[in-house]
């Protein structure tokens, strides 16, 4: 952990990448601030031994920690998008943590002592995760996985001009439905901890 104070997760939906981060953070011994979906307008969840005080930041002026009084009003898409960029800052200056959200890369892409992973899995694997994490039928986990795929790369796309599933942008790539939960983490933390990759 002394060279990468934050690791910021991005996952295709049915990956299971919000539950690998929280077990990453778990494994660390730091907080994790968690976007449970990827759309910009969810709400966060913090887990870890500081979450009294890490709620009681994003509890602060907007739901998402910022202050209410920036002006002039945004649109509500961009309000929320800025919003959740300037969450992800405030959270990621309060010491080491993990930032699971497509936007983490993006919104700490300036800080050096960050590393960035994307959780990928074949679309059999994330059906099966959905169907089971979520009860729905086989067509409906297909259904809402094409429609996850579909906003999560217009939404990021259309606020960053930039493609959110750029491989190129995260230090690792790993496929959870090859390697399985287990070792998933297990690579993630003897990454983080030897400090290879980043930049």
């Amino acid at each position: 952990m002394d060279e990468y104070s934050v690791i910021t997760v991005a996952w295709q939906y049915g990956s299971g990448g919000e539950r690998l981060a929280v077990r990453l953070a778990e494994r660390l011994g730091i907080p994790c601030c968690v976007k449970e979906r990827g759309d910009v307008s969810d709400d966060w969840q913090i887990s870890g031994q500081e979450r009294g005080e890490w709620l009681y930041l994003l509890a602060t002026g907007t739901e998402h920690g910022v202050c209410s009084s920036v002006a002039p009003p945004l649109p509500p898409g961009e309000d929320r998008f800025f919003a959740s960029c300037e969450t992800i800052r405030r959270t990621a200056a309060r010491g080491p943590c993990v930032i699971a959200s497509e936007l983490g890369e993006f919104a700490l892409r300036e800080r050096k002592d960050r590393i960035s992973i994307f959780i990928c899995a074949d679309r059999g694997y994330r059906r099966r995760t959905i169907e089971r994490d979520e009860g729905l039928s086989s067509a409906e986990a297909v259904g809402r996985l094409e429609k996850a795929d579909r906003r999560q790369r217009s939404e990021y796309g259309f606020y960053t001009g930039e493609r959110w599933d750029a491989l190129d942008r995260y230090a690792l790539c790993v496929n959870v439905s090859a390697l399985g939960e287990e070792r998933t983490v297990a690579l993630m933390e003897d990454v983080i901890k030897r400090g290879v990759g980043g930049e």
